[in-house]
């Protein structure tokens, strides 16, 4: 039986707050940058944000210089974007972390086993949430999730300057 205050469903894990998010996503960082290469695993961050996903971007490549991140998002270099995405396995091959906004509106689909974990926040609205699954299970290895929804007190919707 899994400890209070996690939900486990199914190998995921819906987690009480955004701290818990980050505090398992720094343990899993602390520990894979310790690892050769040869034997890490690799991860998404999936944020709703960009400035959140940006802000724990910019944390972890302080903290962590050995780790190799890439970040995607509505303002990120489109060639760059392009070039990545057209052949995902191989952009990807030496990734530790993949960073992205959950509205990226690109298909993305990754077979890469070393991909299995994915670290989430969401906020609450039902159309970012429905192309958050979209993106999120096209990473097909993924076999681990630990999710945060963030409950939001007012129905004013999040802008979509603010997503991407």
């Amino acid at each position: 039986m899994p400890p209070d205050p996690y939900i486990y469903i199914s190998g995921s894990c819906l987690a009480p707050n955004k701290e818990t998010v980050l505090t398992k996503l720094w343990d899993w960082t602390k520990n894979t940058s310790s690892l050769p290469f040869e034997n890490r695993t690799s991860a998404s961050l999936i944020c709703h944000l960009r400035k959140d996903m940006q802000g724990i971007v910019r944390t972890l490549e302080t903290d962590f210089p050995e780790l190799q991140i890439k970040e995607y998002h509505g303002k990120s270099d489109l060639m760059e974007k392009t070039h990545d995405f057209s052949n995902i396995e191989e952009s990807w091959k030496d990734v530790d972390l993949v960073a992205y906004t959950s509205t990226l509106k690109i298909g993305v689909s990754c077979t890469n086993p070393k991909f299995k974990r994915a670290f989430c926040l969401f906020n609450s609205y039902i159309e970012t949430n429905a192309r958050t699954n979209q993106m999120l299970f096209c990473m097909r290895c993924i076999k681990d999730y630990i999710c945060h929804i963030e409950q939001r007190s007012s129905n004013i919707p999040i802008t979509e300057e603010g997503l991407f």
